[in-house]
């Protein structure tokens, strides 16, 4: 079920893709669980929560993550399905299953497996956007943090050399990422460290049929963007699909068990009042039968005293 937004400040992708056409603003943004909304609304982003996916060093760095424009949230979510491919190929590799990571081989089982916990996820996720300014909020050119801790643990022999061509996949190296370069990616931006995102910078993402939902706001984005922008992204496509299928299935199941409901209602009525004309006839026969056991008693009666009448005649 879609939620609605009334009296809340909040804004469409839509608009925001038009501010930043006009070279008005840039478009930031952040997705988070929804029971996060009211301490964020509260206290805003702070870089010092436990991070729900953090992986590399993310629990050693405090910054808020957020995305660059709609193409990096796109990249994002392609990269995201591709992390959890990996988290999922290491559990399988954990239970002595024996998979190939998805650098090497991509299994559509596992792929199964992830776009389904994805669909769930993001029927869970809001999105924010980020009123950032350069220099106080991020730096232009910054860091990631993560591609310089991966160097060097590769140059230090501290990781193998697998786990980092997995890495780089997952990343998007060579398709919509460049991993030799130390930069931050414009789908995996962040903030300058230990910098508090404020509430009043921050503003709620709604569909533009009014749904909070991050699932809703993506597969509405995703038909109207330029494709041409986002070709690279494989697995974004494939979830999209997979996505909009389970949605069907959903909105047809709620429609049959309503269907179902409606059906089972009649036939209580239904029943019910085969009961009541059931019970009347019932009372009307037995009524009926007593009439007839009196009229029939009546009659006895009368021929008695007729006979006893003949009787006393003869006599």
């Amino acid at each position: 079920m879609e939620e609605k937004t009334k009296d809340k400040k909040v804004v469409t992708l839509n608009e925001l893709e038009n501010k930043e056409k006009q070279k008005l603003k840039k478009v930031f943004l952040h997705f988070t669980r929804k029971n996060n909304q009211e301490s964020i609304e509260k206290i805003g982003l702070d870089p010092n929560v436990k991070k729900e996916n953090a992986v590399g060093n993310d629990r050693e760095v405090p910054v808020v993550y957020f995305s660059e424009g709609l193409d990096g949230m796109f990249e994002i979510l392609n990269t995201w399905v591709r992390t959890e491919y990996y988290m999922n190929v290491q559990s399988k590799r954990i239970a002595g299953i024996n998979v190939k990571f998805g650098h090497e081989e991509r299994n559509p089982e596992i792929l199964k497996e992830v776009y389904e916990k994805m669909y769930e996820d993001l029927k869970d996720r809001i999105y924010y956007s980020v009123d950032l300014e350069e220099g106080i909020d991020y730096e232009k050119d910054g860091i990631d943090d993560k591609k310089v801790d991966l160097k060097t643990r590769l140059e230090n022999n501290d990781i193998p050399e697998y786990i980092v061509e997995d890495v780089k996949w997952q990343y998007g190296d060579g398709e919509y990422g460049n991993f030799d370069d130390i930069k931050q990616e414009k789908w995996n931006r962040n903030t300058i460290r230990g910098k508090v995102i404020e509430p009043e910078k921050l503003t709620q993402i709604v569909s533009e049929n009014g749904s909070l939902s991050a699932l809703d706001i993506i597969l509405e984005k995703y038909e109207s963007h330029d494709k041409t922008k986002i070709e690279n992204l494989k697995e974004l496509e494939e979830l999209v699909e997979y996505c909009k299928e389970r949605k069907k299935e959903e909105q047809e199941l709620v429609v049959d068990e309503q269907k179902n409901e409606e059906n089972a209602k009649k036939e209580i009525t239904t029943q019910s009042l085969l009961k009541q004309v059931y019970d009347k006839y019932t009372e009307v026969e037995q009524m009926s039968l007593v009439k007839k056991t009196l009229e029939h008693e009546e009659k006895e009666i009368v021929q008695r005293e007729e006979q006893e009448i003949e009787n006393k005649m003869e006599i």
